[in-house]
């Protein structure tokens, strides 16, 4: 049972360069509270972490495990896999009880992440046969460890921590392959004034490249694509309860040809949201722009697979075009691309008509938004009125 409820005050005053990591991670963890988060100053090691997830686990599933059932279900679901722990962490599971009977559940409520139970807990030792580590702040959902925040003082680079995550998964017997840990999706490292983020992915997708850069790193931004680098500005925009749960549910891609975990990029975030709701408010057509190399297949895919995905939308057919040389070589009249093109506004399929008539379309033109620098995200109406998104 969770102790005495602790508050913790963020400082009033602006902290300095010698504020102590502790501080830093105190105030952190009050402004989670301000989020509704719950504060657990009794986990501190792995039993009390697994005792929680019982709790939670038979709260959610309306079930009532034996010492035997749970330890053989924490068997079954711990793994060294970081996709497999994923997949589990999303999907329905099925488990056999000891007499017999099949028990379908879930980890957390996968229907409405934000229903969830949200808890934070620090400095959770870990020990295992071969490490003993300490994790600065994790983030529970429904009693799985979902988020690790590691914390460094103002004077020390986030990349110090991101070494020190990567040093720790490194480590044989790990934490993060035999215990509940197995689970985490994020990654967040920050030293108050510079804050990151990463997914977390099997060792093969997980390292330090040549020049010493994890790839890939990303800082939150808004809307306008201004960059939420502060610790406290990046827990209210990202770390609120329903805009992670739907980061973790919604806008983290599962690649099951490379095993990996993506994590999308705040603007495709955005531009997803916007054809998602204009197809939903019967908003008519559009269309989305993204530099080159920005990511328009992970977009366009996630955007298809949330259409698909929502009933609301049935018996809707959503058609992806994804090969640039299909669509560049058919022409307006073949019957397989007369379901693509009408979409387009009446000047977009002109463009279209020009650019195969012209030797010299695949020549990568400038655009005035590129040359201020940035990726741009744009939904247009029919009537050409466009606005960013």
């Amino acid at each position: 049972m969770p102790s005495k409820k602790q508050t913790y005050e963020r400082p009033s005053a602006p902290q300095s360069l010698g504020v102590k990591e502790e501080q830093l991670e105190y105030g952190f963890i009050g402004k989670l509270q301000s989020l509704k988060y719950e504060y657990r100053s009794d986990i501190r090691d792995r039993a009390s972490l697994e005792r929680n997830f019982r709790e939670k686990f038979n709260a959610l599933n309306r079930v009532h495990l034996s010492d035997g059932e749970f330890t053989r279900l924490l068997y079954e679901i711990v793994t060294p896999d970081v996709y497999a722990a994923a997949r589990t962490l999303r999907e329905r599971n099925a488990f056999t009880r000891d007499d017999g009977t099949p028990l379908n559940y879930t980890l957390v409520n996968i229907k409405d992440w934000c229903k969830n139970s949200f808890e934070v807990v620090n400095q959770l030792r870990v020990n295992t046969d071969h490490s003993h580590h300490r994790y600065d702040v994790l983030i529970l959902i429904n009693g799985v460890p979902c988020v690790q925040i590691e914390l460094k003082t103002l004077g020390i680079s986030p990349r110090r921590a991101m070494e020190q995550i990567v040093d720790y998964k490194n480590d044989p017997g790990n934490g993060y392959s035999r215990t509940l840990l197995c689970f985490l999706q994020l990654f967040i490292v920050s030293n108050r004034t510079d804050t990151w983020y990463f997914a977390n992915n099997n060792a093969r997708h997980f390292a330090f490249n040549a020049d010493e850069r994890f790839l890939p790193i990303y800082q939150y931004a808004d809307e306008a694509n201004k960059k939420i680098t502060h610790l406290d500005s990046f827990a209210e925009t990202f770390l609120a309860k329903c805009t992670l749960g739907e980061a973790i549910s919604r806008y983290m891609v599962l690649v099951a040809s490379e095993q990996k975990l993506l994590m999308m990029r705040p603007y495709q975030v955005y531009a997803v949201k916007a054809i998602v709701n204009c197809i939903h408010q019967n908003c008519g057509n559009g269309y989305i722009w993204h530099t080159t190399g920005s990511g328009k297949t992970l977009t366009s895919f996630k955007a298809s697979t949330l259409l698909k995905d929502n009933p609301a939308n049935w018996p809707r057919t959503t058609r992806s075009c994804s090969s640039r040389s299909w669509v560049h070589s058919c022409s307006v009249t073949s019957s397989s691309c007369r379901t693509f093109l009408p979409s387009l506004p009446p000047r977009k399929r002109l463009l279209q008509r020009h650019e195969r008539s012209d030797p010299l379309h695949h020549r990568r033109r400038p655009q005035p938004d590129q040359a201020a620098g940035g990726s741009t995200d744009r939904l247009a109406d029919p009537a050409g009125n466009c606005r960013a998104v």
